[in-house]
């Protein structure tokens, strides 16, 4: 389709063949050539999300003397907006309704750097636009989001890539190499970097939402609220929008240790959770998570306190031995087995979102790819999940359901506020 407002390559050509365009006034990018790269390897984009993640990280400016790339921008708060837009610079459209960014059939891959609690109905509605998507984490809020994401976008036959760090890192690189030299044995237990803590007062007081500010459309699907102003600052201690520390830092550090493991296409079969009773609406503190695998695997999350079963220097153990840190010094017991990781440096070559849209790659690479996200989103939610229920859950990983526990299917499969569903 034509882009809106500019000459495409055919109609240029149309009109020169007419005799109704100039050659001499003919843009070096619309023909190609050296350095130029004509419209037809331009990957367009709309980000939908304009805070700090939106600007820094998603949005792309516009050069001059080349073709947009940025061909759209959305936000229910006009200052972030004008940020966005700012950031674009030129040939760029600002939008307050995601779904008419959605609707730009120009725009090849669509951004998602909103507020978890709209993720998945944002990625859901691209996808089956026939966009590809490259989404914040956490992918989803609930589990029952990433196992419909997971479906569309097999069926749509479209490449996402959620930005979680640390595949193509140290933290996922090591791992890796260790598990593929089998240096420790099977199964290992592996404990992941502490997530922190993120959480707030309960009862925020009530105020008027500023009118620059769409609070009806931020909320979206989440369960209507008074404005209290938490929304636009402090949204991840609330269990509306997401989990604290561990749906904001946890699937950074899970799912390199999922990837490096061999279980990208694998769930657990347990969750168990240590910490006090937690509030309804705020985000409370916890202390330790652990799950297991079928085969023994068992991965541990750090709170406010270290999982039992492992000392907290520990940070990969298995039936050989142990690798820890010493003063921040990543060791081996027994000796030398860090040297030898550290002698092979980083050989492998990481498939990136562009290659992957540009070559139509549906596998992981740098970053996960729908179902390895899905997975590791699955952990972190089934954590937190642990948490509020406050037991320790079994999983069945063919319907994706804790095993008789209703409490706790209830918050995997939470409703949305009428008339959002997926």
């Amino acid at each position: 389709m034509d882009r809106p407002g500019r000459l495409s390559r055919r109609q240029v050509m149309r009109r020169i063949a007419a005799g109704g365009v100039a050659l001499a006034i003919v843009p070096p990018h619309v023909l190609g050539g050296p350095e130029k790269t004509p419209p037809s390897n331009v990957l367009t984009h709309g980000t939908i999300g304009c805070g700090g993640m939106g600007v820094a990280g998603h949005i792309v400016a516009n050069a001059e003397g080349r073709p947009p790339v940025q061909l759209a921008v959305c936000d229910v708060h006009k200052g972030r907006l004008a940020a966005g837009m700012a950031k674009a610079a030129r040939s760029c459209t600002a939008y307050t309704d995601w779904r008419h960014v959605i609707d730009r059939r120009d725009i090849d891959i669509i951004h998602v750097p909103t507020p978890p609690h709209w993720h998945a109905l944002i990625t859901l509605a691209a996808v089956q636009a026939g966009k590809d998507v490259f989404c914040e984490k956490p992918f989803t809020r609930t589990i029952d989001e990433g196992q419909k994401l997971v479906e569309a976008v097999e069926r749509h036959g479209r490449i996402v890539h959620v930005n979680v760090h640390g595949r193509s890192a140290h933290n996922g690189d090591w791992l890796l190499r260790l598990v593929e030299l089998n240096l420790l044995g099977w199964p290992l237990t592996v404990r992941v970097d502490t997530v922190g803590m993120i959480t707030a007062a309960p009862n925020p007081p009530v105020r008027p939402a500023p009118p620059d500010f769409d609070y009806d459309m931020w909320l979206g699907p989440a369960p209507w609220r008074p404005f209290c102003g938490v929304e636009r600052y402090n949204f991840r201690a609330y269990w509306d929008y997401d989990s604290g520390a561990m749906g904001d830092f946890g699937q950074h550090h899970f799912d390199p240790v999922q990837m490096a493991l061999g279980k990208d296409g694998e769930f657990p079969i347990e969750v168990e959770a240590s910490a006090p009773p937690q509030d309804p609406f705020v985000v409370g503190r916890w202390h330790w998570i652990r799950v297991r695998y079928a085969d023994g695997t068992m991965v541990l999350f750090d709170g406010e306190q270290p999982c039992p079963g492992l000392d907290r220097n520990v940070i990969a153990q298995g039936p050989k031995g142990r690798f820890y840190k010493d003063q921040g010094v990543l060791k081996s017991d027994p000796p030398g087995l860090a040297e030898r990781l550290r002698a092979m440096g980083r050989q492998r070559k990481w498939l990136t979102f562009d290659e992957a849209v540009r070559t139509r790659n549906f596998a992981s690479g740098a970053k996960p790819n729908a179902a390895a996200a899905h997975h590791s989103c699955t952990v972190v939610n089934m954590g937190t999940i642990a948490v509020r229920v406050g037991r320790t859950l079994r999983f069945d990983a063919g319907t994706q359901r804790f095993i008789n526990d209703d409490a706790a299917n209830a918050l995997a499969q939470q409703p949305m506020r009428a008339p959002w569903r997926m």
